[in-house]
């Protein structure tokens, strides 16, 4: 009976860890480092990108979240007025993505660019590196919620709980399961629900307009991307549109790539 309870517990923190995310309870706020990560600016716009919050790295505030969060502030620096109309990132193998703004799709271009890395030989470590974010004084990421699941499992069959002994009191534990695994399923349908929701409160829409002198903060989020290469602003003015390039490569080189450092190509 006792290993059933074990076997439970371990199926349940392992579904519980396997897809899916979940809101922290007390999320920290982003940090806001002394300086912002990359700037650029032309005639009409200023831009600065303040920070990015990755998959359990400082300000998250979901675990797990397969996406980058972008915090970017604009200023026209013009005497006419401007619009904002889109932006988009381009990454280290110099592919470009729009912004999402709901979970799933998310997730399903975040699991899209790992292939097409492995494809190319490189490993996506979601929230490893960053030149800029460790020289921000705020880390590169953390433990992630899976590998803690796994070893809280592990401490929790002890030693003597080998994959041989008590077959049949597994079985019977996967079978008492069952209906908790259906829960867990729900419930995690519900924190997803959750998440989805707190994506469409945060991510900022476009097109924006901006006086003369006016400030705009925009929250934009992107599939996971490798070593960012550059985050291009396309705005109009009277004169029609522009676009405003902002370098990342300093600030993001070697971000969510399993190399110690990854030069720009």
């Amino acid at each position: 009976m006792r290993l059933r309870l074990v076997v439970l517990c371990a199926a349940s923190l392992a579904v519980s860890a396997c897809g899916g995310t979940k809101l922290v309870r007390q999320p920290p706020p982003a940090p806001q480092p002394e300086r912002p990560l990359a700037i650029a600016a032309d005639a009409s716009l200023a831009a600065e990108l303040g920070f990015v919050i990755v998959r359990n790295g400082p300000g998250a505030w979901a675990k797990n979240g397969d996406w980058d969060e972008y915090l970017v502030r604009l200023r026209n620096v013009s005497t006419s007025p401007v619009q904002i109309r889109s932006l988009r990132l381009t990454d280290y193998r110099a592919e470009a993505s729009e912004p999402l703004a709901a979970r799933k799709p998310l997730v399903q271009a975040s699991k899209q660019v790992a292939r097409r890395y492995r494809d190319a030989g490189l490993t996506v470590q979601a929230g490893r590196g960053g030149a800029g974010l460790v020289a921000a004084g705020v880390g590169a990421g953390v433990v992630g919620y899976g590998a803690a699941v796994a070893a809280t499992t592990s401490a929790a069959l002890g030693a003597g709980g080998t994959a041989g002994g008590g077959a049949a009191a597994a079985a019977g534990g996967l079978f008492l399961a069952a209906p908790v695994l259906v829960g867990i399923g729900i419930a995690r349908m519900v924190n997803n629900g959750k998440v989805d929701d707190r994506i469409h409160a945060r991510a900022s829409t476009l097109p924006k307009d901006l006086a003369p002198g006016e400030d705009l903060r925009l929250d934009v989020f992107f599939p996971t991307t490798p070593s960012p290469q550059r985050l291009t602003v396309v705005y109009t003015d009277a004169q029609g549109e522009h676009q405003l390039d902002i370098d990342t490569r300093h600030a993001l080189q070697g971000l969510h790539l399993a190399l110690p450092d990854a030069p720009a190509p």
